[in-house]
């Protein structure tokens, strides 16, 4: 009998949440040169909708008259999970949960896809003239996780070292009840979302402005942000998925991607 060293190429932590954990896996299937079933990612998907709030730990709130528990204890046991199935790298489509980033990529004997480092790296790439704008959940906003990205993965790499802006209190606070509203199976109005754009172009110059979907939920209304110039972090890290299982980025998904990831291919540092 022959022994597999490994059962599946990745494995995804998901559930925060499971609509935006079923969209990576859509367009990581999507953006798979394959032209048959065996030639696609074998992926193992771990919908864990049970793990804490990662805003309300962030942000130190009480549920239940005690304070919010860390997701960091499930996330730890998800990843054994992982390894134990010998999975060659896992990825965490939740940029809120990437809080503790440093943790993951301390692990040994599986690969940490870092989802905002690779946004920010291919926001760079293609948008080098742009301002940076994140939109994203409260906890992510509070605590900077895209800022310290930044500082980590410049090591003299990207120069001059990306600025990274949020929306002001009052914009976030829409941007948190559409997430909230995406979480809950509902589909933002059109006329939401056009309150919010009007609210962002009169904080941005939008013409020279990236807005980066910083909240995997926000990647299930892209099609809503046709005028504005995005980059989906889901979509980067469907495409980072790819290219760390040595699949072939498909021709038809739009994207300067081959160059991207000539540019950065050491796995090390996604």
């Amino acid at each position: 009998m022959i022994k597999r060293k490994k059962f599946y190429d990745a494995g995804i932590i998901g559930g925060m949440g499971p609509a935006a954990t079923a969209e990576l896996f859509r367009k990581t299937v999507s953006f798979t040169e394959a032209k048959s079933d065996s030639q696609h990612i074998s992926l193992c998907i771990l919908n864990v909708p049970y793990i804490p709030d990662r805003t309300d730990f962030i942000l130190g709130n009480r549920t239940f008259g005690k304070p919010a528990p860390s997701p960091l204890k499930i996330i730890k046991k998800q990843i054994h999970i992982l390894k134990k199935l010998h999975c060659g790298f896992f990825a965490i489509p939740c940029n809120t949960a990437h809080y503790f980033y440093k943790y993951y990529e301390k692990i040994r004997g599986i690969t940490f896809i870092n989802m905002v480092s690779q946004t920010l790296k291919y926001t760079v790439f293609r948008h080098p003239d742009k301002n940076i704008c994140v939109l994203a959940t409260p906890g992510t906003v509070k605590s900077d996780i895209y800022g310290a990205h930044a500082i980590s993965i410049n090591k003299g790499k990207i120069s001059p070292l990306p600025v990274i802006r949020y929306p002001s209190d009052s914009i976030n606070k829409e941007i948190s009840e559409i997430i909230s509203e995406i979480k809950s199976g509902k589909i933002p109005s059109d006329s939401k979302i056009e309150d919010l754009k009007i609210l962002l172009k009169s904080e941005y110059d939008s013409e020279n402005t990236v807005y980066i979907l910083g909240c995997t939920e926000l990647s299930l209304i892209t099609e809503k942000f046709k005028d504005f110039t995005i980059v989906d972090s889901t979509e980067v890290l469907a495409a980072s998925i790819v290219f760390a299982c040595k699949k072939n980025i498909n021709k038809e998904i739009p994207g300067l991607w081959k160059s991207f990831f000539k540019r950065h291919a050491d796995l090390k540092t996604l």
